[in-house]
């Protein structure tokens, strides 16, 4: 199956992979706390005649340093760039913080109609690095949806243990 490759640089980096063959079903990538664009995932599932989309969704040009505050309308973005090229189906895969963000997308975006989170976490965790304001304190979502933050989990120390336990914000 011939595949072809484009590279995109706006809204974000990305790259789309259309098979001259799809079935008609269109999948988001989503790496995890890497954030990079993972072309390797991208062509396997071209390969199996999926629309790909693969995108750098942090530490780009516009976008947030860290994994904080980042618009959940960035994955939304991708779901409308997949339609537009004839998805009739949209499903999102990602994995760790990817898995994180697919999720949460899902709950708000109904146009998603399916997920595939690998190694996902219980819960919605607080920043990871900074923000578009460049510092990463005071604890903050990871997400924000239509400009409100996500509710999320921090970790705060717990006096006289090496662990660390999870609140709720």
């Amino acid at each position: 199956m011939v595949i072809v490759e484009h590279e995109l640089t706006v809204p974000w980096e990305a790259v789309l992979m259309e098979p001259t063959a799809g079935n008609g079903t269109g999948v988001v990538v989503l790496a995890g706390s890497s954030g990079w664009v993972d072309r390797q995932r991208a062509r396997l599932l071209a390969e199996k005649g999926f629309l790909v989309l693969a995108i750098r969704w942090y530490g780009g040009p516009g976008q947030p340093a860290g994994i904080c505050e980042v618009p959940l309308e960035t994955f939304v973005a991708a779901v409308d760039l997949l339609q537009s090229r004839g998805a009739e189906r949209v499903g999102i895969l990602g994995w760790s913080k990817g898995a994180e963000a697919a999720l949460l997308t899902a709950v708000h975006e109904p146009r998603v109609n399916a997920v595939v989170a690998i190694s996902p976490n219980a819960l919605v965790w607080c920043n990871v690095g900074p923000g578009l304001d460049g510092r990463d304190r005071p604890w903050r979502s990871s997400w924000t949806w239509q400009g409100s933050r996500c509710p999320s989990s921090r970790w705060t120390a717990t006096p006289g243990s090496p662990w660390n336990k999870a609140t709720v914000r």
